[in-house]
C-alpha cells in the first residue's frame, strides 16, 4: 500500500546547482553545489546543529571550510559564511573535527585548535613539536604526536594520533587512554589499552557503555577499547 515502515532516506542538503559566492565570501544559497565536496559531518549534541566540512572541486584541501546548519538551513559562523582553514595548515587533518556547544576543534600540525563561537581561535592542546608527554597536566603544555582527528563525548575531547589516543577532560587535563605514543606493529589485544601498540590512528569514536572505537590506519583495523569513556 506504499506505507513506509522503518527509517526513511531523504536528501537533507546539497543539489546539482552551483553555490553562488559574493566578493565578500558570503554564500547566497543554502545548499552545496557542484563546486564543493562534503568530506565530514559532525552534530553538536548540545543543540542538534549539524556542521559540515567541505573542500573545493577539483578536489583540493587548500580550500576547506566548515559550515553550520540549523534546522536544515545553512547559517553563518561568527558573522562569516564559514570557518576556513587554509592558514591553519595540516592538509586534510581538519576534516576530522569535533564540535562542543558551538565550539569547533580542528587539527593543525601537532596541535588541536579551538574555534570559539565569535570566530576567535586558541591552541587547545599540543605544541609546535611532535611528541607524547604531559599526562596529568594542562593539555596546552602537552606534546601530541601527529594528531589526525578529534571527537567529543560528554564534554571531553578525544584526540587521535600516531600511536595513541589522548583525552582532554572538562578541566583541561590531558591523559592517554590507549596506546603508548609510539606507533608500531599491532599488539596488546586483551590487555591494558595504555600498554597496547597502535599504528597511525586515523580517527576515534567514543561511545556509550564506556566503549571507544578507533580506526587504526597503520594496521588496517578497527579496534575497541573498553572502559575508556566515563
Amino acid at each position: 500500500d506504499g506505507t513506509v515502515v522503518g527509517p526513511v532516506l531523504d536528501i537533507w542538503a546539497g543539489s546539482a546547482a552551483l553555490a553562488e559566492r559574493a566578493p565578500d565570501g558570503s554564500i547566497t544559497v543554502n545548499e552545496y553545489g557542484e563546486d564543493r565536496a562534503i568530506v565530514s559531518v559532525e552534530a553538536d549534541a548540545a543543540n542538534g546543529d549539524l556542521y559540515v566540512a567541505s573542500v573545493a572541486l577539483p578536489f583540493t584541501l587548500s580550500d576547506a571550510e566548515i559550515h553550520r546548519f540549523e534546522d536544515g538551513v545553512m547559517v553563518d559562523l561568527a558573522g562569516a559564511p564559514s570557518i576556513g582553514f587554509t592558514s591553519v595548515g595540516g592538509a586534510g587533518k581538519y576534516t576530522n573535527f569535533g564540535v562542543r556547544s558551538g565550539e569547533i576543534f580542528t587539527v593543525s600540525g601537532n596541535r588541536v585548535i579551538e574555534w570559539a563561537t565569535d570566530g576567535s581561535s586558541t591552541v587547545f592542546a599540543g605544541g609546535l613539536a611532535s611528541g607524547h608527554s604531559g599526562d596529568g597536566g594542562p593539555a596546552t603544555d602537552a606534546l601530541l604526536s601527529n594528531p589526525t582527528g578529534v571527537s567529543i563525548w560528554e564534554g571531553a575531547v578525544f584526540i587521535a594520533g600516531s600511536g595513541a589516543i589522548r583525552k582532554v577532560a572538562n578541566d583541561g587535563t590531558i591523559s592517554t587512554v590507549a596506546g603508548t605514543g609510539v606507533a608500531g606493529t599491532m599488539a596488546g589485544d586483551g590487555g591494558e589499552a595504555t600498554d597496547a601498540t597502535l599504528g597511525s590512528v586515523g580517527d576515534v569514536a567514543p561511545f556509550s557503555y564506556g566503549r571507544m572505537y578507533l580506526l587504526d590506519d597503520g594496521r588496517h583495523r578497527i579496534r575497541l577499547v573498553e572502559g575508556a569513556v566515563d
